[in-house]
This record gives structure tokens, C-alpha cells and sequence, in this order.
């Protein structure tokens, strides 16, 4: 018994492509659903049918890991009976590096494959330019064999992106989880930046929406947007040490928030919108067919 295709809803690559391509600096991770199908040419083979994704909070800061916890994964697993579906496998992005899998990925894959041999691992290549200039992004399914080393292998999996031009609300939820998610961990780094404990929520608490700092007799303040409200905690102004730390801490972290803004924010937005419009015309005409 062995998977000899995964089958890719259009849906899922999109959530994956935008997430991909959310952060060049390190790599991101999410979980799939969907289910096993029997070959048609050999029932005992399996095609992987994946519909829908989840995204995977990262727990190894180091820029080239991921990984899944046994927590994650047993929410995962849970979340996906709701859906009627099972968690099918996993996908990660390789940012400016190419599509196959390192050794890493392999020994993950290979650990995964004892819960199920039909476990399946994706991986998108990105950030990664031709000699024209052109943006170049590549997938590709895999799973691992060993050897009688205990060597990890590669083995390719032919891969079908299944056209599906509707949107999920899972899926959607996803897409709006993803700005909150890398604002949380950018305020989670701010407060551990300026010494606080990095839980935002609890050192968030009671303080005011903004704050405004008196630094070398000129006012600093911290902007939220309208919609996200953003609280700094109390900070000893006193010490030259910890302004300096403060102002360069709030410098980082006012750019890395405009850069969710113009990554994530902005192009989701116009996309959903997009789509938004072309669902309305798409009524109309049938509007039209139907009176007709």
C-alpha cells in the first residue's frame, strides 16, 4: 500500500501561496485536510484528496526549522473530524531556497509516516528569481523511504491542483487569522525586546490604548490603527538605557507592522475583494438566465 498521487484543491494553494509568500525571512507551516481515495487502477494504493489547511504556529524560532508538536497536532486531528476530513499530511515553504526536501524534512516526514504511511509532505519554493528576473515558485509532494541504513530517501508524488474556484468558510477564516497572528508575534517580540515577559495579554492589561514617551524633550508615540488596538506597557523613562532600547525596540516594531500591512493585509484584502466582485457578477448572469 503506497500513495501514488495528491490531488490539490486550487482553494488550498491559494491559502498556502499567500502564507508562503507572507514572510521571505524564515519558513512557515501548515497542516492538511482532506482524505485517502483507493487508486482506481490499484485499490490498494491511495490518492491524497487534500481540501482544506491549517495554520501551524511556530515553535522553533531558528529560521530553517519547523516543527509539530503532539498538541498541535492533536487539535488538528480534532478540528478536521468537524470538517469531515483527517489531517493528511503537512506542507512548509522554503524561502529563497530550493523545493526538495533537506535531510530535516526527510526524518520529519519519515517520523510522521509511522502514524499513517499515507502521510504526505509539500513544500513550496519561493522568493527565488529566474535569470530574466522573473519570480520562480515551485511544489512538490514527497514522502520518505529508508534504507538499510536507516537513511531517509526521497520519494516524489505526482501532483494534481484540482480546479475549485469556490472559497470554504474554513478557508476564509484561515486567511483572516493570518494578520492577527503575525501581529501578535510581533508584539510578543516587542515586550520581550524591552524586557517584559512576552506575554502579550498579561502585560498588556490595564494599560492604556496609547502611551506617549518624553524622550530628549520631544513626545513618542506608539500608533495603532483603528482597528487593532495596541497597548504598550509602563516603561521606567528614566533610565537612558532602556529609552534607547525602547525607541529602537518601537522602531523594529513599527516597521515590521507596516510590512504586515503592505505583505498581508493589503493584498488579502484586494484579493477577497476581487473575488467578492466576481461572485456578484457570476449571480447576475445567472439572475439573468433564469428570467429568461
Amino acid at each position: 500500500m503506497g500513495v501514488v498521487a495528491v490531488h490539490v484543491s486550487t482553494q488550498v494553494i491559494y491559502f498556502n501561496m499567500v502564507y508562503a509568500l507572507s514572510t521571505e525571512r524564515e519558513e512557515v507551516m501548515t497542516l492538511l485536510y482532506g482524505n485517502w481515495d483507493s487508486s482506481p487502477s490499484n485499490p490498494s494504493d491511495s490518492i491524497v484528496r487534500i481540501e482544506a489547511v491549517t495554520i501551524v504556529k511556530r515553535l522553533d524560532k531558528r529560521k530553517d526549522r519547523v516543527e509539530i508538536s503532539p498538541e498541535t497536532l492533536s487539535n488538528a486531528i480534532g478540528e478536521a473530524e468537524k470538517l469531515n476530513m483527517r489531517v493528511v499530511g503537512w506542507l512548509h515553504s522554503h524561502p529563497r531556497l530550493i523545493v526538495m526536501p533537506s535531510s530535516v524534512d526527510l526524518r520529519t516526514q519519515l517520523n510522521m509516516q509511522q502514524l499513517d504511511p499515507r502521510w504526505i509532505g509539500l513544500i513550496i519554493s519561493c522568493f527565488n528569481s529566474d535569470a530574466d528576473y522573473s519570480n520562480r515558485i515551485q511544489l512538490i509532494s514527497f514522502q520518505s523511504a529508508q534504507n538499510e541504513a536507516g537513511i531517509p530517501s526521497l520519494v516524489e508524488i505526482p501532483t494534481t491542483i484540482i480546479p475549485d474556484w469556490r472559497m470554504s468558510q474554513h478557508c476564509i477564516d484561515q486567511l483572516t487569522t493570518l494578520p492577527r497572528m503575525f501581529v501578535d508575534d510581533e508584539r510578543t517580540n516587542f515586550l520581550t525586546s524591552i524586557g517584559k515577559s512576552g506575554d502579550a495579554d498579561r502585560d498588556m492589561q490595564g494599560a492604556p490604548p496609547h502611551r506617549t514617551w518624553s524622550v530628549s524633550g520631544s513626545n513618542f508615540r506608539l500608533a495603532s490603527s483603528s482597528s487593532v488596538s495596541i497597548r504598550t506597557p509602563a516603561l521606567d523613562m528614566q533610565n537612558p538605557a532602556e529609552r534607547v532600547n525602547a525607541l529602537y525596540a518601537s522602531s523594529v516594531y513599527s516597521t515590521n507592522m507596516l510590512e504586515i500591512l503592505d505583505r498581508i493585509v493589503s493584498p488579502l484584502y484586494l484579493s477577497i475583494t476581487e473575488r467578492n466582485n466576481a461572485v456578484k457578477k457570476q449571480l447576475e448572469i445567472l439572475r439573468q438566465q433564469k428570467q429568461r
